[in-house]
């Protein structure tokens, strides 16, 4: 977050500079003065006594700083203090001037006593000013413009002040500190921060020091500042040796590079600190300057020393930024002027004893500053070993964070983390999916965990040595009650301790039941329960899914961690499973938010699929990786030049070789794809054309004259558009241009090539709009954006875990959400080849493809799948290869699934989603064995539609007040999800009546009937528009098929059920039969036992039953047809 945002930071700052530059310029001013008049002892007494007129006062000063500090405005406080400070300099510079250099020295103790009052109001302001989590960056800030301060005023003085050439007069040098004095004052008087506590009454020193002393971790932060403010010291007294500057490049760049790692290392305890302050960077830092500091002087080469006093630096900007952010994050507004006017008195003290003792060693021992050096890394040394002694989980955070950032190449993202009790007994909660799950975790937390996990966790050599000591309660899950004595008396001890409830790592990606019993770790502490979540792990080759493609570092190398708000030591598995998942879709949500766009992505994956096939052609013609980047390019151009200032694009191809290539060709121009349901009437497509804003269409001349052949209204689409035909495009290149296109793809770097060939939209705008089914309306344009689509494509990929040999099996249509996202932009986005097949319809065909490519994963409708099943000229290997078949977009029925079972030994799993949910929501999944070998982890339920996918939550809610209901209840199944769409095209109305805000959660709802199972499985009951009222009685459609399905009369035939008005009842169930016997099925069904509410009112026999050309059942059509056919029967 930006600190500009804060009232007076920007005026804070700029106070900061000036007010350290003026401080700094006068101090280098006065030692050139010095070593121009003395050398040698003198020289070194004189310097440390004016060493001691600036920094001193703040030891005794430091009750009234407290005072005026505590009691006052801070605000107001730095003000009068920079007056006092500008009335100083004023009487410095006359008397300098006028001659009078040692009355001006003298009165260096004046300017040091308002510095003393004025230092701890300008550190505890701070926590004033802005925000907690933003209390480091400001301190960096701090730090930066100090450092740049000092080094400026430095520079400034000794190289641009007293030299022949010089136009700036040592004397002017004195007005221009005058100046940025005024500067410093005006300011001042512009910081409007700050709080007055009248109460606060002038306390001794004694009091001031035992009050701020008695606090262990400020006591040790204090003592931490003085011994890097040692560091700075040696470095200030190196100042002093810039004499000889203008003959040498060595010193000026070794105070560069001292600069630079004085300003890196508070920007980079900024960086390491997101959400909480990483006091891990203290050892860290104590122990890198120890080890530096001790090699110095044996170190001989002027510019290796350069760099060693350049890591240094670093270290001592990382420890005072965390360092001073330590102790204010322990002040409060009336305390804040005690604690920082202790510390600076402390610090100053413990510098004026360096100083005494540097310059003692100076003069009376031959030794140079870098022995100096050596002494200051013992103290550190020393500060290392407390640290680690105090807290020595801080250094593994902050090593493992290194080692996640520079070795694994990871980037930890953490939300919630003020969820988590500053002290105080807490348990953390949450799923198990990596064996690394504890060091994120570690990362993530300021406070030290204490992980209880199974042993079999740390299985590996490197993690088994963290059982030697006490960060880990081993779990034996045969008897885990001593595990639970230990964590209860860890939270007893107020310590916070992690669980996987699971048990195990996890097999599966969605949150397991809770086999582990801790209820007895926790009875008794009143401890707060917080549920965590980890995404970004599942799919890595840390997890149970390391055979996946689709590994985090694939889309993005972005673990993200959240926090839930605590819940109370007696809350259920339920409460908390809940809390989970809801925190599950927030983590989602956040998480996608940091990936690439599409064309990234796609760029990326045919890059490492180079010149193996990606695209399966059944006529033969293959495309591999590096084709796909060439062709996509040249069609790129070629829709670039056509729709130059459109937004969209229309696209209406068969699912092929020519349509996968369209599609990316339009995205790579980073415009929408708006993919058109060729088999609507022309007229629903003209509608579209219409509504999507649409001049150019690209097709294939083979493709769109077979359609003309069928029906030649289509020849309006070319008449109202721009036609780009692929097949035409491709002929058009000649063999010149194909093999410069392939050279340029193999030698030039990709980040160039990419950023060259291909336009990369946002994530957040429109990838593809897609006219949903219209089974129940006129189609709406979906709006799907770029997150939407790859949000979608890994939830689905985490559940079948796409691997290297798979081959996926593309029949679905493209203008259909299923086809477009699961079938085509998952493998896709994956590098995983896929065979398409441009008619569905052609069983033969597909079979043949099937086997021949050795297809592992198919998805269709139960239609499509049905088809399969039935064809006597699908033989039952040729579908040997498939691992997992996938039924959606409509309802599967159990005798399909017995038939497909039979027929071919392949399990069947039924998924539910829909166009504004891009379209996957649920999806059964094969079980899993779990660890002990004797249980079976449930993921699959054939009377449900599956378990909501990862990052996606479903919900009932009552369909007139909308709230949600409890689980069992019946209701309108609601979803949220990084997969819900962005809207419907140009109708906010409507979207607005489908979507709901609720906490900041985007809920779809989904117009179906439905109820969650205990075990967390959605049971689809129907949609609340194929209900039919009869008598007053509310019966769902899809129950009636259900119950038909059921008696097993209709085995051998396709069916479907519809109402129509009845001037009796109001409606009618009226059940259509491909090709049956009405009559015979008619009087089978009266005696089968279904209830008489159920029982179709009439059924028809008919050639066709209407479905739309994504395989979903047309129910506007059902509805015409039955009421044409009960109107034809009364005749």
């Amino acid at each position: 977050m930006k600190l500009t945002k804060y009232q007076s930071s920007i005026a804070y700052l700029i106070f900061v500079f000036c007010s350290i530059f003026v401080q700094m310029g006068l101090f280098v001013h006065f030692q050139r003065w010095l070593s121009f008049s003395f050398e040698g002892s003198a020289f070194w007494w004189r310097s440390m006594l004016l060493q001691v007129a600036i920094f001193a006062p703040s030891i005794f000063m430091m009750p009234a700083a407290s005072y005026f500090a505590g009691r006052y405005h801070k605000g107001r406080v730095m003000a009068w203090c920079s007056v006092g400070m500008l009335a100083s300099v004023i009487a410095v510079v006359v008397c300098y001037v006028a001659g009078a250099e040692w009355v001006a020295y003298g009165l260096l103790g004046l300017y040091g006593i308002f510095l003393a009052v004025l230092s701890p109001a300008k550190l505890g302001i701070m926590k004033e000013m802005v925000e907690s989590e933003d209390l480091v960056k400001i301190n960096s800030w701090y730090m930066a413009l100090s450092v740049l301060g000092t080094a400026g005023a430095a520079f400034f003085a000794m190289g641009l002040s007293g030299r022949p050439d010089s136009p700036i007069s040592i004397d002017l040098t004195l007005w221009i500190y005058l100046g940025l004095s005024v500067v410093t004052t005006i300011t001042g008087f512009c910081i409007k921060v700050g709080e007055k506590h009248d109460s606060l009454k002038m306390r001794s020193p004694m009091r001031n020091f035992s009050a701020t002393w008695s606090h262990p971790i400020v006591r040790l932060s204090i003592l931490g500042l003085a011994a890097f403010w040692g560091v700075t010291q040696i470095f200030l007294i190196l100042i002093q040796d810039l004499a000889n500057m203008l003959n040498t490049a060595v010193i000026p760049i070794s105070m560069f590079i001292v600069t630079a790692g004085y300003v890196v290392g508070a920007f980079s305890a900024s960086w390491a600190s997101k959400g909480f302050v990483e006091t891990g960077l203290i050892p860290f830092a104590a122990v890198a300057s120890a080890i530096t500091m001790f090699a110095l002087p044996f170190v001989h080469n002027a510019w290796l020393q350069a760099i060693l006093y350049g890591i240094i630096g670093w270290s001592a900007g990382c420890a005072f930024v965390i360092l001073r952010t330590v102790i204010q994050s322990y002040t409060r507004p009336d305390t804040a002027g005690r604690i920082h006017a202790v510390a600076n008195c402390i610090q100053m003290a413990a510098l004026v004893l360096i100083m005494g003792g540097q310059t003692l060693l100076l003069i009376f021992t031959p030794i140079t500053l870098d022995y100096c050096f050596m002494i200051l890394a013992v103290i550190l040394a020393l500060c290392f070993i407390a640290t680690l002694k105090n807290n020595p989980m801080a250094l593994l955070r902050a090593a493992l964070r290194f080692a996640f950032a520079f070795v694994f190449r990871y980037r930890v993202k953490v939300m919630g983390v003020q969820n988590i009790p500053e002290s105080g007994p807490v348990l953390l909660v949450g799923p198990h999916f990596s064996f690394i799950d504890w060091a994120v975790l570690q990362i993530a937390s300021p406070r030290p965990l204490r992980i209880a996990s199974n042993r079999n966790t740390f299985a590996d050599w490197y993690q088994r040595w963290f059982f030697h000591g006490n960060f880990l309660i081993s779990i034996n899950r045969r008897d885990p009650a001593p595990a639970m004595e230990e964590i209860h008396k860890a939270l007893l001890n107020g310590e916070a301790v992690v669980i996987f409830p699971e048990g195990e790592v996890s097999k599966t990606p969605f949150v397991s039941t809770f086999s582990l019993d801790y209820s007895k770790a926790i009875e008794g502490t009143d401890t707060p329960i917080v549920p965590f979540y980890i995404q970004g792990l599942w799919g890595s080759r840390y997890s149970h899914a390391s055979e996946c493609v689709n590994r985090p570092q694939s889309f993005n190398r972005i673990i993200s961690v959240g926090f839930s708000k605590p819940l109370p030591t007696n809350a259920t598995e339920k409460e908390i499973r809940h809390d989970l998942e809801l925190l599950d879709t927030d983590i989602w949500n956040a998480a996608m938010d940091h990936s690439a766009s599409i064309v990234p992505l796609w760029f990326k994956a045919m890059r490492k699929r180079r010149s193996r096939v990606m695209l399966i052609d059944p006529a033969g013609n293959h495309v591999n990786g590096y084709d796909m980047i060439r062709l996509c390019h040249h069609f790129g151009k070629v829709i670039k030049s056509v729709a130059k200032g459109d937004r969209n694009v229309g696209f209406m191809l068969s699912t092929s070789r020519d349509a996968a290539l369209g599609i990316m060709s339009i995205l790579g121009t980073g415009k929408t794809s708006v993919n058109l349901n060729y088999s609507a009437p022309v007229d629903t497509i003209m509608g579209c054309i219409e509504k999507a804003d649409l001049s150019t269409v690209v097709t294939t001349h083979a493709f769109f004259d077979k359609l003309c052949g069928k029906n030649v209204a289509f020849g309006q689409i070319a008449g109202k558009c721009q036609m780009i035909y692929l097949d035409e495009e491709e002929a058009k290149m000649s063999t010149i241009c194909r093999l410069v296109s392939t050279f340029i793809i193999h030698i030039c770097p990709g980040a160039i090539l990419r950023r060259l060939w291909f336009t990369a939209a946002d994530l957040n705008d429109d990838a593809v709009i897609l006219f949903s089914s219209g089974s129940e309306g006129t189609p709406k344009g979906v709006e799907l954006t770029h997150k939407n689509v790859i949000s979608n494509a890994q939830q689905g990929d985490h559940i079948i875990k796409l691997r290297r040999t798979d081959v996926m099996t593309a029949l679905l249509p493209l203008f259909h959400s299923f086809g477009f996202t699961m079938t085509y932009m998952m493998p896709l986005l994956d590098g995983v080849p896929m065979v398409l097949c441009p008619d569905p319809t052609d069983i033969k065909t597909l079979a043949r493809v099937c086997a021949q490519y050795k297809t592992t994963i198919m998805m269709g409708t139960p239609t499509f799948l049905r088809a399969i099943a039935i064809n006597r000229w699908v033989h039952p290997m040729c579908l040997d290869s498939l691992r997992y078949i996938i039924a959606g977009a409509e309802k599967l029925r159990p005798e399909m699934r017995e038939t497909f079972k039979l027929k071919f030994g392949k399990d069947v799993y039924e998924g539910y989603g829909c166009t504004e949910l891009t379209p996957l929501a649920t999806l059964n999944a094969p079980n899993v064995l779990l660890d002990d070998f004797l249980t079976m982890e449930k993921c699959s339920d054939n009377s449900s539609i599956g378990m909501s996918v990862p990052g996606s939550v479903c919900a009932i809610i009552d369909p007139e007040t909308n709230e949600f209901l409890p689980q069992g209840e019946e209701g309108m199944l609601v979803v949220t999800g990084p997969q819900v769409m962005k809207g419907y095209l140009k109708d906010k109305e409507k979207t607005d009546s489908v979507i709901l805000e609720i906490n900041g959660r985007r809920w779809y709802k989904t117009g179906d009937k439905c109820k969650l199972t205990p075990d967390g499985f959605v049971q689809i009951l129907g949609r609340y528009s194929r209900f039919a009222k009869l008598g007053g009685e509310m019966i769902s459609l899809t129950a009636v098929e259900l119950r038909i399905a059921e008696s097993g009369i209709m085995e051998d035939h396709e069916f479907a059920v519809t109402a129509v008005p009845d001037s009796a009842k109001g409606e009618k169930i009226v059940l259509l039969v491909k090709e049956g016997n009405a009559e015979e099925i008619s009087r089978k069904l009266r005696k089968s036992g279904i209830p008489p509410l159920m029982q179709p009112g009439a059924v028809f026999s008919v050639d066709q039953i209407p479905k739309l050309g994504s395989g979903k059942w047309d129910f506007n059509g059902m509805k015409k047809l039955a009421i044409e056919l009960a109107e034809n029967s009364k005749k």
